[in-house]
């Protein structure tokens, strides 16, 4: 068994909507909303109130053609009630199309000064628009040659948004050195960490749709992941994100379905199959056979959570963000809650 003991500072300072926001002073939990199911999670959200400080909704897309589009109908309908329950609503934009995620349309805004400096402003106005505290950045798969110029794009929107007393969160892919493929060397962790007020670290997706099956954050991987943060980022800035779903793979070579946690364990159950632990992964999987074919599902569990969140007390990070809300069981709201005295 695992002993966790959870030391928390008192007096925590958040943001309060319709005034001056400042930034959180210790330790923050906060989830993710996809658009795709944008009332369940956020309705999720609210009912684990007491567990999350702040609500980020996945809810923005940048377009090939540079416009800022709303992909979730109900987001205006829900954001009283986030903000009702929430110390912060910080929504990210996104790069993401049909297929993956598009480097090229990040490219042609934050290479023309024109481009940026329009870009800049729309996202100041939508922050001002709806009464956010903030917007995060999740620009995936940047190209590597942009790396100076996402630095100096980073650069001007915090600089903006500060003036407005708004926050800048800036998502990352995980890495554990400088960077392994374009996506990851695009990103430079030491000098956004001196302009973003926040880096959220997307711990998750060491295997993904198609990739071999394996598990989606093993835990010696999550550790070198945090330790190269540590090294990289003032230690305030770091967000570390948790992937709570799962993949399921068939052996045949198509690429693997995600799935919810609540599919996931709904799933084994189904099949009458035991999940299993991988000692060595610090992660859980099951196998069924289903119409000839063979699957094999990996998911993150209490158990293999609960190691995660040890990792994150015991080097005293800032803060931790869900991906995603929307079909987790309460075990595990009542894990993160328990672990942090929530």
């Amino acid at each position: 068994m695992r002993v966790v003991i959870v030391l928390i500072c008192s007096g925590i300072v958040l943001g309060v909507h319709n005034s001056v926001v400042s930034t959180p002073s210790e330790f923050s939990i906060c989830g993710w909303l996809p658009w795709w199911d944008f009332e369940r999670a956020a309705d999720e959200f609210i009912a684990n109130r007491d567990t999350f400080d702040i609500a980020s909704p996945f809810v923005f897309t940048l377009e090939s053609n540079g416009e800022i589009s709303l992909k979730a109908p109900t987001f205006e309908q829900k954001l009283g009630e986030l903000k009702n329950v929430s110390r912060l609503v910080i929504p990210s934009i996104n790069n993401e199309f049909d297929s993956g995620f598009d480097g090229v349309r990040v490219s042609n805004i934050i290479n023309s000064e024109q481009n940026t400096a329009r870009h800049v402003s729309e996202l100041v106005q939508l922050v001002e628009k709806y009464d956010l505290d903030g917007i995060e950045l999740d620009y995936e798969f940047l190209l590597e040659q942009d790396i100076a110029a996402y630095n100096r794009f980073v650069e001007l929107l915090v600089k903006e948004l500060h003036k407005k007393d708004k926050l800048l969160v800036v998502t990352l892919h995980p890495k554990t050195d400088d960077g392994i493929w374009h996506g990851t060397r695009a990103q430079d962790w030491k000098t956004l960490g001196q302009f973003a007020d926040y880096l959220r670290i997307m711990v998750y997706d060491y295997r993904w749709e198609t990739s071999p099956s394996g598990p989606i954050a093993p835990l010696s991987w999550f550790e070198d992941v945090v330790a190269y943060a540590l090294e990289t980022i003032p230690h305030r800035k770091i967000i570390l994100g948790l992937g709570l779903y799962a993949y399921n793979w068939a052996n045949d070579n198509s690429p693997a379905r995600a799935l919810t946690l609540q599919e996931t364990l709904d799933l084994a159950t189904q099949q009458s199959v035991e999940v299993q632990f991988d000692k060595n992964n610090y992660s859980s999987y099951f196998t069924y056979d289903h119409e000839g074919r063979s699957h094999t599902v990996w998911l993150e569990t209490v158990e293999s959570l609960n190691a995660k969140l040890g990792v994150v007390i015991q080097n005293n990070i800032q803060g931790i963000c869900i991906w995603r809300l929307g079909g987790v069981p309460e075990s595990y709201y009542r894990a993160i809650g328990e672990s942090f005295n929530r």
